[in-house]
């Protein structure tokens, strides 16, 4: 990654179960391009507090429209329903950040991408 990006270190906790009884575990990831001194910390602290039990699960039973048997693990289902609610934690965690998707100021702080893994993070 670029030096003047960064990730929470701290990884956004997603897991379901699906009908099958197959647990995922997952994480989200938010990148932001040009943070300003200390918005990896704010990050991680913003991360940490948030309460984000049962939102894999809820996401899961929720976004069920348009997703077929390629899907079974359910992770385009969850990855879909997660995108607002990034964007609202990002927005939340930096008030007027701009997303480089959207058109965002090339030098100043933005949401550059966030993602989610379903591989374990590293410890």
């Amino acid at each position: 990654m670029p030096p003047e990006h960064l990730r929470n270190n701290e990884p956004i906790p997603i897991s379901w179960t699906t009908e099958t009884g197959h647990t995922e575990e997952c994480w989200g990831w938010i990148e932001i391009r040009n943070p300003e001194s200390g918005d990896g910390e704010t990050l991680d602290a913003a991360v940490t507090a948030h309460d984000w039990s049962g939102l894999g699960q809820r996401l899961y039973d929720e976004n069920t429209v348009g997703h077929n048997a390629e899907d079974v693990d359910g992770e385009i289902r969850v990855s879909d329903g997660l995108a607002p609610i990034i964007r609202s934690f990002a927005e939340q965690t930096f008030p007027g950040i701009g997303w480089l998707s959207e058109g965002g100021i090339e030098d100043a702080p933005a949401v550059d991408g966030w993602g989610m893994t379903c591989v374990p993070p590293k410890s």
